[in-house]
């Protein structure tokens, strides 16, 4: 009995100490992760948090492999054993220079995209995921002249003129508000993605990190 009391507190002791390993797509890592943090540190101030950030189909491999506790993605989910908790909403803009044919445009019809040369993020990312699948319901197939994980090359790429993309419009809002890329909508057709909070479906879960998911949604 005695051990078994000892046992009892010392998991106690863990889940008010412990660590708590989150991982982030790119999206959700760089414009809200941090505030998610900050308020989980206020009310467990002595748990360590350990982030990993990439894109959102390598952190639902992370969460398969117990790599992580808890994953924040965009998109679908790939495996039956993750349970998902939709906690928000971003639309993907499509984005191109300043001085493009079509920048301000809110009516480009599909079959203007096909002579576009599209920047775009690797295969992995939600966003692109999205937009391909979508593009290809309508008929058209998309090949990337660039491929890029970094959100900034794109957009430097894209100010240059040096073709358009599409992103999440939390990762390219600044840009826009700073007038170095322009916006434009396809006619009738609007992308729009999830973003959810996952964890493996066997996971135990401590109550600290259920404040965390609490705190996302």
């Amino acid at each position: 009995m005695g051990l078994f009391e000892d046992m009892e507190k010392e998991i106690k002791n863990f889940d008010a100490m412990g660590v708590i390993r989150v991982g982030a797509s790119i999206t959700i890592g760089n414009y809200l992760l941090p505030g998610y943090i900050t308020k989980f540190r206020r009310i467990h101030p002595q748990m360590d948090v350990k982030v990993v950030i990439d894109n959102s189909d390598k952190i639902q491999q992370y969460v398969l492999s117990n790599q992580i506790d808890i994953g924040l993605i965009e998109g679908t989910l790939n495996s039956p054993y993750i349970i998902d908790q939709k906690f928000r909403d971003d639309d993907l803009v499509l984005i191109c220079a300043s001085n493009h044919p079509f920048a301000g445009h809110k009516n480009i019809e599909l079959s203007q995209l096909q002579q576009e040369n599209f920047i775009l993020r690797e295969s992995g990312s939600a966003g692109r995921e999205i937009f391909s699948r979508a593009m290809i319901t309508y008929g058209l197939e998309i090949t990337p002249a660039w491929e890029s994980t970094s959100t900034q090359a794109i957009v430097r790429a894209v100010q240059a003129n040096l073709g358009v993309s599409v992103l999440p419009y939390l990762l390219v809002k600044d840009s826009l508000d700073r007038g170095e890329i322009n916006q434009f909508h396809l006619n009738g057709i609007q992308l729009r993605q999830n973003f959810c909070v996952i964890h493996h479906r066997n996971k135990f879960l401590t109550d600290s990190a259920k404040d965390f998911i609490t705190l996302c949604k």
